[in-house]
């Protein structure tokens, strides 16, 4: 199975950390918008990434695991609040978003449909 991170954290306030930690913690992937415009001359530009990060990104793709762990934790020390929390209560807006595109976004696991918002655990 092959895991992905799709990121649009705003890159003037967060940079590339939240896509560096989901590497660490062993994403195959990694989603960006990408630019070589400045961000205010695109609709994507607060989300997307410049050619400087996107060479930052990938040369942090190709490190060994602990070398990845040792820079996040000297990098970004608050890393491990970055994750959040299993479960918190959904907003209303997330309630109605999740009504809207329901049917719409789900996983194949073991031949059972399991849809982002199910409280059952993919392993």
């Amino acid at each position: 199975m092959h895991v992905g991170w799709s990121d649009h954290t705003l890159v003037a306030r967060d940079g590339i950390k939240a896509a560096k930690v989901a590497l660490m913690l062993g994403a195959d992937y990694v989603e960006r918008h990408f630019t070589i415009l400045s961000a205010d001359k695109t609709k994507d530009g607060p989300i997307s990434i410049t050619p400087m990060l996107l060479r930052e990104l990938a040369d942090f793709a190709k490190l060994p695991n602990q070398e990845q762990m040792a820079m996040i934790q000297k990098e970004i020390p608050e890393w491990e609040i970055m994750l959040g929390h299993a479960q918190r209560e959904m907003t209303h807006t997330e309630m109605l978003n999740r009504d809207y595109y329901r049917g719409r976004f789900a996983s194949l696991v073991n031949n059972v449909w399991i849809y982002n918002w199910d409280e059952t655990q993919i392993m």
